[in-house]
């Protein structure tokens, strides 16, 4: 009995090992045998081997010169003899149908992503179907901003330049080399102030831009003590007469950091006064001003005023800045003229409120800022006028060349002890005031094209008597059209002799498309201007009621007063009587304009690579097609998977199957010896 026992356990193990054995053959034919666009697969068991390979098309994307011809090669391949091919391509709607093939041919694939099904049918009627995804595009790759920040500071006073060296530069991916088109777009109730550089561009990669500002003062803040203002942008690049629209749009806040100003405090005169007689009283009025604090009589500037030998003879109105005071006989020094030497000082409160940012415009915030000014008040009983003891040219009289550099320097001296205001006039009118000086010197140039009799004077003061010198100069006329060739001198040729400036032109949006008629009557544009956009709307099929024109401000921020680089402020547009963002017209309207026709600007935003949406032939988010390659996503074996899961349970419970059989011959052999022994004992 115990042997049958043993004989049934091998040879049922015999039978669950052949099972196992039979599982793992099956299951080295198993393929994949379909697979669609959602990732659902379905397994077949190939119980002769059959299976075809798809080596061409691949899953990628494809690119291609020419829009809408897709031509994509078709290249299978069968451990069988197939009698016939056939494919069906998809894109979530069927496009062709089991178009019969021969291998190694081409196919037309349609833009964007593609599904192919590729089957094979043997002699026996065998049938195995391969698939592929892969994309299509025309190689119009979306340009791609990047290296710009999401925020950038200006300094009151200055503009974007200050903070980055001449302007704030950032790059633009622009693979496939096309003319890329910039524009910057108000988001708030702003206009103008930003702008950028190029408005196009000539085809390279990266593209460079250039973001740069005019001036902005306090009055481009709201009010004072506000510590900022944030002027809101849209910078957008787009592909220029490309196709199909490709483009990229960043938001940007450009911060205007307010920065406490000093108080402006005009210097003061030398004073002179007599002990006695009409001119013994001293009166002056300061008027101090300040960008954030006003004036005296707003309460919110202060002012004061010292003496520096700690005299204390008046003071200063705080209210309204008047200084009054009439000299007496003990205000000299025992007789003989005294100076007093006086300094008023006009103090703010510091801004109330700064921006976390204020240290990178190297100014204060809430600390309170102060304008000085010193001047000498000199009492006397006996003034006398100051006097000139040297002076350069020692010549009074000269003839010379126009743009003859001249160069002039006095000392002085003042017998009552006053250091003197010294002026320097040119044909009678002040160039340069230098106070409580004295020694000076004056630099003047009368400049070309200039002739005839002029003069230059120095008048020394002290408040009350002058002294003064004149020089006289007759002028020979040089040209402003400098000869040679260069700088170097030589003859031959000329060119003007100007000031170089560089114009830097900011331009803002295009305006609403006016009717071309109704322009020309309200004058807003000449007949010229008329005759010249007539031929232009001509050229884009516009009839006269349709044709229309458009005007936009552009600014030189730097203020050269030239228009060698200036951009057009003029030009054609397809008219619309009620321009909207339906209307298949690239227009502009409601206060903005389209970047392409019916999206971005007052529409809904056109797509992009930064929008987060799968769109413009994606293949992920904001990845694949036109944007930047999506992540290489490692693709995933079924067949091996399945394989290495069924290997590893076979092997396991093999292993189970082999313990727990010898597990169970011991404990049965065991018994059997026992009863054996037991047997033969009774024998015995």
């Amino acid at each position: 009995m115990k042997k049958e026992k043993i004989k049934q356990s091998f040879s049922f193990a015999i039978i669950i090992f052949l099972a196992l054995v039979l599982s793992f053959v099956l299951l080295l034919n198993l393929k994949v045998v379909h697979a669609d666009g959602d990732g659902n697969v379905s397994i077949g068991v190939l119980g002769d081997g059959f299976w075809i390979q798809v080596s061409a098309p691949q899953n990628i994307t494809y690119t291609f010169s020419t829009f809408q011809n897709y031509t994509i090669p078709l290249n299978v391949s069968s451990n069988r003899n197939v009698v016939s091919w056939n494919y069906t391509l998809s894109n979530g709607t069927i496009i062709n149908e089991s178009v019969p093939f021969s291998p190694n041919t081409t196919f037309q694939a349609v833009q964007g992503g593609n599904l192919l099904y590729v089957s094979g049918t043997d002699a026996g009627g065998n049938v195995r179907t391969e698939t592929v995804y892969f994309e299509a595009f025309y190689n119009n790759s979306s340009p791609i901003i990047y290296n710009l920040n999401n925020e950038l500071f200006v300094c009151e006073d200055h503009s974007l330049g200050y903070l980055y060296s001449g302007g704030y530069y950032f790059l633009v991916n622009n693979t496939d080399l096309d003319i890329l088109q910039s524009s910057i777009r108000s988001l708030d109730i702003s206009t103008g102030y930003f702008y950028i550089n190029p408005e196009y561009t000539s085809g390279a990669d990266p593209e460079v831009f250039l973001l740069f500002s005019s001036t902005l003062t306090s009055g481009n803040l709201f009010g004072v003590h506000t510590g900022s203002r944030t002027f809101e942008r849209e910078i957008n690049i787009k592909d220029y007469q490309s196709f199909p629209d490709r483009s990229d749009s960043q938001n940007v806040n450009f911060t205007l950091i307010e920065v406490n100003d000093l108080p402006n405090l005009l210097p003061i005169p030398v004073q002179t006064i007599w002990t006695a007689g009409p001119n013994s009283t001293f009166t002056y009025t300061v008027s101090p001003t300040d960008e954030e604090d006003g004036n005296l009589a707003g309460g919110n500037l202060n002012i004061n005023l010292s003496f520096a030998g700690g005299e204390d003879l008046f003071t200063i109105n705080t209210s309204t800045g008047l200084m009054n005071y009439t000299a007496k006989a003990n205000d000299t020094d025992g007789g003989v003229s005294k100076v007093y030497d006086i300094t008023i000082c006009a103090t703010d409160r510091g801004l109330l409120a700064s921006h976390p940012s204020l240290g990178l415009c190297s100014a204060t915030g809430t600390t309170p800022l102060s304008d000085c000014e010193t001047f000498g008040l000199t009492i006397t009983e006996q003034n006398r006028p100051p006097v000139i003891i040297s002076y350069t040219p020692v010549n009074y009289t000269h003839a010379i060349g126009s743009t003859t550099n001249l160069y002039f320097s006095v000392d002085t001296y003042d017998p009552d002890g006053t250091i003197p205001d010294i002026y320097w006039l040119v044909d009678g009118v002040v160039k340069e005031i230098n106070y409580s000086n004295s020694s000076d010197t004056f630099w003047y140039n009368f400049g070309c094209d200039t002739s005839g009799y002029h003069e230059v004077s120095v008048n020394v003061s002290d408040g009350l008597l002058n002294t003064s010198l004149t020089w006289n100069y007759t002028l020979s006329p040089v040209s402003c059209i400098v000869s040679g060739g260069d700088s170097s001198g030589g003859g031959g040729g000329g060119s003007p002799k100007i000031l170089f400036c560089e114009e830097l032109w900011g331009f803002e949006e295009w305006q609403q498309c006016v009717k071309l008629d109704d322009g020309y009557s309200q004058g807003l544009i000449d007949s010229g201007s008329m005759s010249l956009l007539k031929t232009r709307c001509t050229l884009f099929g516009w009839d006269i009621a349709a044709c229309g024109f458009q005007i936009r401000k552009v600014t030189d921020v730097n203020l050269c007063g030239t228009n060698v680089s200036k951009p057009a402020v003029l030009r054609e547009c397809q008219y619309s009587l009620d321009p909207t963002c339906s209307d298949g017209i690239l227009n502009c309207h409601d206060d903005s304009c389209e970047i392409f026709v019916d999206c971005g600007g007052p529409c809904t935003p056109c797509p992009t690579c930064s929008d987060g949406v799968t769109n413009q032939g994606e293949k992920g988010i904001d990845c694949g097609g036109p944007c930047p390659a999506c992540p290489v996503e490692i693709p995933v074996d079924v067949q091996k998977i399945l394989f290495y899961i069924v290997f590893s349970l076979f092997l396991l419970i093999s292993i189970g199957l082999i313990i727990f059989f010898v597990v169970r011959y011991n404990r049965t052999k065991k018994e059997f010896d026992r009863e054996l022994q037991n047997k033969y004992k009774r024998l015995e």
